[in-house]
């Protein structure tokens, strides 16, 4: 019931104005390497990804290469994605193309030198104008086995863009052509290795995940068997989820404690 009310409500907030968002002039072409690799560069997301992520390896555990040295592997990473389109609408499917009344969400599960991560991209295409920031997510939860993971965006991360679209509808015998523009927004996740061990050892099935948004709604998302599949392998390129081009912190020798003797 909760789902069905929150889809509502995004949708009426099509009638809401424009803020002021930088429209993205150009976006990756999300283009995979040969196999199961992708170029570090075609996961940059800061500057937006095409409708539906298309070319992305879904359900797969993808290394991840260096674009300048193929030979050099920087982590792995596996995409999910997961589509919703208003009901009582003609169209096609989610992935296709925008147009009104899609969502799309596209889940990046990953470890790299740096640490490990999930992205998670929200892509929606409303009637009209919409404020952005209703479709930012400040929690995402993970149901694994008995445990639900509760995690945070990390700050500094989110990024909101805006893209024009047309496409073409039939009515009354004849063809016209609708203007809109779709949105997105992008937050990153951080994981510990406790997170990654977790995610690891989750049994191989379709697991529910749980946004909630800015307003305080929530979106329930499924996550693939296929994904879930390849969390070991992909979690398993950097397990401890520690930055690995940094030198490890020094211990510190123990801190003495007891009472400390009264001056005479």
């Amino acid at each position: 019931m909760r789902k069905n009310s929150v889809l509502k409500k995004i949708v009426q907030l099509g009638c809401l104005t424009l803020g002021l968002i930088p429209p993205i002039l150009s976006f990756h072409p999300d283009k995979a390497a040969a196999g199961t690799s992708v170029y570090e560069d075609q996961l940059t997301t800061t500057s937006g990804l095409s409708w539906g992520a298309p070319k992305l390896p879904y359900n797969q555990a993808a290394d991840i290469k260096d674009s300048l040295v193929e030979t050099s592997i920087l982590g792995k990473i596996v995409p999910d994605r997961h589509g919703i389109k208003s009901e009582g609408i003609q169209m096609y499917g989610p992935f296709k193309s925008p147009q009104f009344g899609k969502f799309v969400f596209v889940s990046l599960w990953g470890s790299k030198i740096e640490g490990c991560f999930v992205e998670m991209v929200i892509q929606y295409a409303p009637k009209n104008g919409l404020d952005v920031k209703n479709i930012a997510p400040v929690l995402f939860e993970i149901g694994v086995g008995d445990q639900t993971i509760a995690l945070k965006p990390k700050k500094g991360y989110h990024k909101a863009f805006t893209q024009d679209y047309s496409y073409q509808v039939q009515q009354n015998g004849g063809t016209y052509n609708v203007n809109s523009t779709w949105f997105m927004t992008r937050n990153i996740f951080k994981i510990d290795s406790h997170v990654a061990s977790l995610l690891s050892d989750a049994p191989i099935k379709e697991v529910n995940t749980r946004l909630t948004l800015s307003d305080g709604e929530t979106i329930i998302l499924p996550i693939g068997q296929g994904t879930v599949k390849q969390w070991k392998e992909v979690y398993s390129f950097n397990p401890k989820c520690i930055n690995l081009n940094q030198p490890e912190n020094p211990v510190k020798p123990p801190t003495k404690t007891g009472a400390k003797k009264k001056k005479q």
